[in-house]
């Protein structure tokens, strides 16, 4: 049956037990850094059935460790740098946040 679930603008994307993997990870990786994040349909939190949920990550990682880094204003760039120290300082604190709750660095 089919569901409709408005979710509050968290975004997260659903990652069910049956699957295609690799389609999965292109999905979460465009929707995490598309426009390096910026837009109002960014992914914001993946949620993994537990069965998947090992491959899914080891190709996420090795997708998003591949993602070429520089100037953005350059076609083939993904992530880019930011702008400003207060930018550097917020995301910083996320992934203290993350490690501190048992997520890998």
């Amino acid at each position: 049956m089919p569901a409709v679930l408005e979710l509050g603008g968290k975004n997260p994307l659903l990652v069910l037990d049956d699957a295609d993997i690799d389609a999965a990870v292109q999905g979460a990786t465009f929707g995490g850094f598309v426009n390096q994040g910026h837009v109002c349909m960014s992914t914001d939190k993946i949620i993994v059935d537990e069965s998947i949920a090992e491959e899914f990550v080891g190709k996420l990682v090795a997708r998003v460790e591949s993602l070429p880094c520089g100037d953005p204003r350059k076609e083939d760039v993904v992530l880019g740098s930011v702008i400003g120290t207060s930018t550097v300082e917020h995301v910083r604190k996320l992934v203290d946040d993350a490690v501190a709750k048992g997520r890998p660095c």
